[in-house]
């Protein structure tokens, strides 16, 4: 089980998973103030939350691991957290870009944690140096690719 970032909307179900099925929890390090305020975080929206688990494991970008074949890297692309991980699949030209780049969009930063300079810095030093033909997978909406984003973000450009 992994977090790109730890906002309430992508730790909501971590509990339940990792008591369910005992998966290797990995998540940022720098996110682990937002794990630890999670029932903050739920108050700001009205909802309540479970404590989460802690985790197994802490994101770096030495962090490797293998699904298969399939070797998933890990890019320190903070601004929407102070933690936030994109995982990237050199071989299979896929990026999971969390909450940092979206179709034509990018990460609220007005959120826990948010920084808009560095989100844009990330955005250009880490995710725009990728092959324009790597499709991204954000963590909410639709996919894209990198050269549509260099081409079409309004955030961006």
């Amino acid at each position: 089980m992994i977090n790109t970032h730890c906002h309430i909307d992508h730790i909501l179900g971590c509990r339940f998973i990792k008591e369910k099925f005992n998966p290797v929890y990995y998540a940022p390090e720098k996110d682990i103030p937002l794990l630890e305020h999670a029932s903050d975080q739920a108050q700001m929206f009205n909802i309540t939350i479970s404590v989460p688990p802690k985790p197994d494991e802490l994101i770096t970008e030495k962090t490797g691991l293998y699904l298969g074949k399939s070797k998933l890297s890990f890019l320190f692309t903070p601004g929407h957290t102070p933690g936030e991980y994109c995982i990237y699949l050199e071989l299979e030209k896929i990026c999971i870009t969390g909450d940092v780049l979206f179709n034509e969009s990018i990460g609220r930063t007005d959120l826990w944690g948010g920084d808009y300079n560095n989100l844009i810095n990330s955005i250009k030093s880490k995710l725009f140096v990728l092959p324009d033909d790597i499709t991204i997978y954000p963590g909410h909406g639709e996919e894209s690719t990198i050269g549509h984003e260099k081409q079409y973000n309004p955030f961006i450009n």
